[in-house]
This record gives C-alpha cells, sequence and structure tokens, in this order.
C-alpha cells in the first residue's frame, strides 16, 4: 500500500457536516485559506489533522499551506 492511501481526508461535505454548517461555508473557507485544503485533481480534499484541529480550535491549525502539499505525488501546478 502507498502511504497516500494512509492519509485520511475529507471532502467539503464531510467537513461541513462535521461542523454544522454548509458545504458553500466550507469552500468559502478554503478559498479563503481560514482552513487549511488542497486541491487534488481539481477536488478540494482536506486532512483529518487539519479538521480535527480546526474543530478543536475552531481556526485553522496555522495561516500556511495545507499539509497535504507534503502528501506523495501529490504536487500540482
Amino acid at each position: 500500500s502507498t502511504m497516500a492511501n494512509e492519509i485520511k481526508t475529507y471532502t467539503p461535505e464531510d467537513a461541513a457536516e462535521a461542523l454544522r454548517c454548509t458545504p458553500r461555508c466550507i469552500y468559502n473557507y478554503l478559498r479563503q485559506g481560514k482552513m487549511p485544503g488542497c486541491k487534488i485533481g481539481g477536488r478540494w480534499k482536506i486532512l483529518e489533522e487539519d479538521l480535527r484541529e480546526f474543530l478543536r480550535t475552531g481556526t485553522p491549525s496555522a495561516p500556511r499551506p495545507a499539509s497535504c502539499n507534503n502528501l506523495p505525488n501529490r504536487k500540482e501546478a
């Protein structure tokens, strides 16, 4: 198995359910950089650790590029 399979990611819809808001709200957060996320194949993905941190504190873990930039073979132009 590849490492990428072991990294749990969520869709904005999943995140919306967890945060009890609408997917539109999550997409706005992602676009505004309020929530770390990355686009993989044109779809937003949110790392489990980032979602947990957001749930815990109500804020993104840090104003930084999403941790998914570290995912193997996921670099996109």
